[in-house]
């Protein structure tokens, strides 16, 4: 089991209150991490097109802890399921794919023993009901991942995975990881 796939995990009507809240958070472009860069950033278009929000602790607490207060039980279900030691939430990221958006198969774990830590834990919220865009669907190991509005998806940031190219309408998620120790 690399994943797991809870349906309607948040209510529809809170992810709707939580929509005003996420427009005023200012974008940035979609960033992509390429260690052959000095930067280690990427603006690569082939790999990664859609526009990015971060709420972080800092910059938005009361709507960052509203979040996490509804989502921390399923990464405590998750960190017992897959035996995985956890240290924190990252920033939570807000993504909006358009019509083209996409993002090429990647992982989100970079082996990198300098750092202290490790993604643990990634995980994705629709935002979206199925009805307000076609295409943009999330492939975990190949494999289609069906979500609608309120969804949510946990798997190994050691997983491949990737956002097919929206055909028409907006698709959003609420995106996060969790750290922990390194892999062993």
């Amino acid at each position: 089991m690399s994943m797991i796939t809870v349906k309607s995990a948040i209510p529809k009507d809170l992810i709707d209150s939580w929509s005003s809240t996420t427009e005023r958070i200012p974008s940035r472009p979609g960033e992509t991490f390429d260690k052959s860069l000095p930067s280690g950033i990427s603006n690569d278009k082939n790999m990664r097109s859609c526009e990015t929000r971060f709420i972080t602790f800092n910059n938005h607490r009361k709507f960052y802890l509203n979040i996490l207060d509804n989502i921390y039980p399923f990464i405590d279900f998750y960190q017992h399921a897959f035996n995985v030691q956890l240290y924190r939430v990252l920033e939570l990221q807000h993504t909006t794919y358009f019509k083209d958006d996409h993002y090429a198969k990647h992982l989100d774990t970079i082996f990198d023993n300098k750092i202290p830590h490790q993604r643990k834990i990634s995980l994705v919220l629709m935002l979206s009901d199925r009805s307000e865009y076609s295409g943009g669907e999330l492939i975990i190991n190949n494999e289609p991942v069906d979500l609608d509005k309120g969804d949510m998806v946990m798997f190994k940031p050691t997983t491949h995975h990737a956002v097919e190219k929206v055909q028409q309408g907006v698709r959003k998620t609420l995106v996060m990881w969790a750290l922990g120790p390194h892999w062993r």
